[in-house]
């Protein structure tokens, strides 16, 4: 037996916040409408998707171009720095970087979007 679509996801596919940009604009164009036709996705909750999901996606993408960027001589990421007054620290863009990836990840849980819950849709179909 069919289930039925409630009238409020038979509407097209939220629209994208405009303030998202570069690779978080990228995540929204690619998930939003998936997310949307399974049901996970509607007006109420676009905000939550784009700031846990999509920026925070996007953040984590800027960090790591800025990790890429600061290499050593040798070609490896500077994991750990020192500060002007000679105190070693961890690269505080190791620490943005993680803050970001835990960020998209609690936001994909909410979402759907683990390979945990993208199992289970497969087997309930």
């Amino acid at each position: 037996m069919k289930k039925e679509i409630p009238s409020k996801l038979k509407q097209k596919c939220p629209e994208r916040p405009s303030w998202l940009k570069g690779e978080g604009k990228k995540f929204w164009d690619e998930f939003a409408p998936k997310l949307h036709k399974n049901g996970c996705l509607t007006s109420m909750n676009r905000f939550s998707f784009a700031v846990l999901v999509c920026d925070s996606f996007g953040d984590f993408v800027a960090a790591e171009h800025q990790l890429n960027k600061s290499l050593t001589k040798d070609g490896e990421r500077k994991l750990i720095i020192q500060t002007p007054n000679r105190r070693i620290i961890e690269n505080p863009l190791i620490i943005m970087r993680r803050k970001f990836w835990d960020q998209f990840c609690k936001g994909c849980v909410l979402f759907g979007l683990t390979p945990a819950d993208i199992f289970r849709e497969k087997i309930k179909k």
